[in-house]
């Protein structure tokens, strides 16, 4: 949560869970979507949470009672992932539907539906101040709307494969997106003209994300490895290997002076964000982790696996503090992405048209 006191995950058992981040006990199971929770956020004042479900719906929930308050439905196919706006009136989520749509947060009324993808969006979110939005899609294409109107403002073409992720810089100025082509590529917001590509890794990039003062870029790559590059050339700074498999995620510590990957290696890694530097092994999973993230103060590190537990580690020493034991925390993939990635088969079943087959 925002305040880092809570923890929120996604299961394939249809359900999401919070937990209290210190002392890693349950609080409440949030029940009501009648497939797997593909996607579970806060929103800016930890109030509340939205999850995105293979249902076709998101729902929204009220984090002290652990009640839904909204159900959102218009979509006619999985919803991929759901966020929060900066100041949490709205929530946009996106879609195998091609589409992704905007809604009122307090009301859960449908503002707009935004229609131009021409296949899965995989994700979508705001812009810092809440303007814009970013959508990221299977059609090889990133788009940016106006969140007011829904009317689309660019449409990001180059990469030459699946848009795995897209997300704006801190001062929203411009955009960076990962693609299964190999590489990164930042944008200019305003114009959507193209800024740099960033080439380097030898095989699917699956995320890309600013650092907090928008100088740096992280990518993770299914090539085992994490790469560090400054965002205003767009010049390669650090290679961050060790990983002795994919590396699914990557993320930046608040203050920015570290990064954490994730790994189908069963570990996560810390690292020293200026020098590239190896600090810590985060070692106890039994299988892939495939989601790690610092604490809104840095001090602590969540990690997400495949082994069906959450754990919580000291940022500073390794340590593990909290064990989440039988908790399914990882996001929803398809059969394609698993064969991608090497992983077993979801024990529930899933649709069987032809779009819930395609990646997110």
């Amino acid at each position: 949560s925002p305040d880092g006191s809570h923890i929120v995950t996604a299961s394939y058992d249809k359900t999401a869970r919070v937990w209290d981040a210190t002392s890693g006990q349950p609080l409440h199971t949030l029940r009501g979507h009648q497939n797997s929770v593909l996607s579970a956020a806060f929103s800016p004042d930890g109030s509340r949470i939205v999850t995105a479900s293979h249902d076709n719906t998101a729902c929204v929930w009220n984090v002290t009672s652990g009640q839904p308050l909204h159900a959102l439905r218009g979509h006619e196919n999985t919803v991929s992932s759901a966020a929060f706006s900066p100041d949490g009136s709205r929530i946009v989520t996106a879609s195998y539907d091609k589409t992704a749509r905007v809604w009122d947060a307090t009301s859960g009324q449908p503002l707009h539906t935004l229609r131009g993808h021409e296949n899965t969006v995989s994700s979508a979110a705001f812009s810092p101040d809440g303007s814009r939005i970013v959508t990221a899609s299977h059609d090889n294409t990133a788009g940016v709307w106006n969140v007011t109107s829904g009317q689309p403002l660019h449409t990001l073409r180059g990469h030459e494969n699946t848009v795995s992720s897209a997300g704006f810089s801190p001062d929203g100025s411009r955009i960076v997106t990962a693609s299964y082509d190999n590489t990164a590529s930042v944008w200019d917001a305003t114009s959507g003209q193209p800024i740099h590509i960033l080439r380097g890794h030898e095989n699917d990039v699956l995320s890309a994300a600013f650092s907090p003062d928008g100088s740096r870029i992280v990518t993770a790559s299914l090539d085992n490895t994490a790469r560090v590059w400054d965002a205003t050339s767009g010049q390669p700074l650090h290679l961050l290997p060790g990983h002795e498999n994919w590396v699914l995620s990557a993320a930046f510590s608040p203050d920015g002076s570290r990064i954490v990957t994730a790994s189908g290696d069963n570990t996560a890694r810390v690292w020293d964000a200026t020098s590239g530097q190896p600090l810590h092994i985060l070692r106890g999973h039994e299988n892939s982790v495939y989601r790690a993230a610092f604490s809104s103060d840095g001090s602590r590190i969540v990690t997400a696996s495949l082994d069906n537990t959450a754990r919580v580690w000291d940022a500073l020493t390794r340590d593990g503090l909290v064990h989440f034991a039988r908790t399914r925390v990882f996001r929803g993939l398809t059969r394609e992405e698993r064969d991608r990635y090497g992983l077993p088969s979801p024990s529930d079943d899933r649709k069987g048209d032809e779009a819930s087959r395609k990646p997110l």
